[in-house]
């Protein structure tokens, strides 16, 4: 008897075919890209973090100056070195999702997983930065729970999963401040679907204590200046704009692919349904989403803000499209993505000369000929110094 799935050309052993295609011409791509593409300004300002690892930092939590600490230790002072967490991370997070939603249906855990490594950032960026620990750490607090919160009773594997997803929720506080939002959605999903597992939360939240504890320790010793900078310095002169709530529709549009974007609006109904059947998958998608619309009205959302959250949107997605719409979104994004190395491809078989008429070229001509331009100054008593 043949699988569902193969009814509309795709069986379980193919789409196999497809996700193993899928990681492996990825990761060969970001390690070549990590590896010929040169240090951005705030990859340098975070090597520095790994230089001296310390308990906090002056605009964030350590955990990637923690990162790039451990990955100069283990692998040498090297910029693929620094930026293979930021390589492997597709590949981790591709795990999880498959790991924590297989319980539920490993046939569309599968597509789920495909359609994440199919978004074009996933083939492109290769940049460590404040976003990398947070995303794994987050992704995985949420499959914790997610495997947690399907178990019938509170046994001890319950209360060790919802233990170990609050450590993790901390960990991901001390990686970026937007693990905030994360813990707002656990807050929201306890208090409407999951009363009666208060004390499961209670546990959550105090096996999270560690990570904020650590960061307010090193605040009150620094004159408070993560709060400072964050909720002050970088919110002055905020105001309301409404190109910005358009910004952030079409930054979510570019995201998830136009493909999907359309199969999302297509298939309402559905998305619907399964959003009442995985409540806790849609609270994770929705709760940060309607976080991040508010909050458009005053601000750009940057699209690193919402990282370690859309990967849930490909979950729910994968989990609610009828099965002869999950090939097509899979083609569709697969072609979205194939453009994007279209034109990488014409990017890097340009020269530097192409780009001199262009506004761009200084900001070029200082990221690949670093080395050149510092040899022009650099003489006996002569101090180099560097606009941020």
């Amino acid at each position: 008897m043949r699988h569902p799935t193969a009814a509309f050309g795709l069986s379980p052993f193919h789409l196999a075919r497809w996700l193993i295609a899928v990681g492996a011409l990825s990761l060969a791509l970001r390690l070549w890209i990590a590896v010929s593409f040169p240090i951005t300004g705030d990859e340098a300002f975070f090597y520095w973090w790994g230089v001296y690892p310390d308990w906090g930092y002056y605009d964030h939590p350590p955990m990637v100056g923690w990162l790039i600490a451990v990955m100069r230790a283990a692998l040498g002072d090297s910029l693929w070195a620094i930026r293979l967490p930021a390589v492997l991370l597709p590949l981790a997070l591709g795990g999880l999702l498959a790991w924590a939603l297989s319980p539920l249906d490993r046939v569309r855990a599968a597509w789920a997983v495909l359609f994440f490594w199919l978004a074009p950032i996933n083939w492109l960026n290769v940049l460590i930065t404040t976003d990398t620990p947070l995303m794994f750490w987050s992704v995985l607090s949420v499959a914790l729970l997610l495997r947690a919160d399907r178990r019938g009773q509170m046994d001890n594997t319950a209360w060790l999963q919802y233990a170990l997803a609050g450590l993790f929720l901390g960990l991901a506080f001390l990686s970026k401040y937007f693990s905030v939002v994360l813990g707002l959605t656990y807050l929201v999903y306890f208090a409407v679907y999951r009363r009666e597992r208060w004390p499961a939360l209670a546990l959550l939240v105090l096996c999270a204590l560690p990570g904020p504890a650590i960061n307010i320790a090193y605040n009150m010793s620094h004159g408070w200046s993560n709060i400072m900078f964050n909720l002050y310095n970088r919110n002055e002169g905020a105001a309301f704009a409404w190109n910005k709530p358009l910004l952030y529709a079409a930054m979510l549009l570019y995201l998830v692919t136009p493909v999907a974007a359309w199969l999302v609006w297509a298939q309402r109904s559905a998305l619907v349904v399964a959003s009442r059947r995985q409540r806790l998958l849609a609270c994770v998608v929705l709760v940060p989403l309607l976080f991040f619309a508010l909050l458009s009205f005053k601000k750009v959302v940057g699209l690193h803000w919402v990282l370690s959250f859309y990967p849930f949107g490909f979950a729910l997605l994968a989990f609610a499209l009828p099965q002869d719409k999950l090939k097509t979104c899979a083609v569709g994004m697969a072609t979205f993505a194939a453009l994007h190395l279209l034109v990488l491809g014409g990017l890097y078989a340009s020269s530097l000369d192409n780009w001199k008429t262009t506004k761009l070229y200084p900001q070029i001509i200082r990221s690949y000929k670093t080395s050149e331009m510092l040899q022009q100054v650099v003489a006996p008593g002569v101090v180099t110094m560097a606009s941020a």
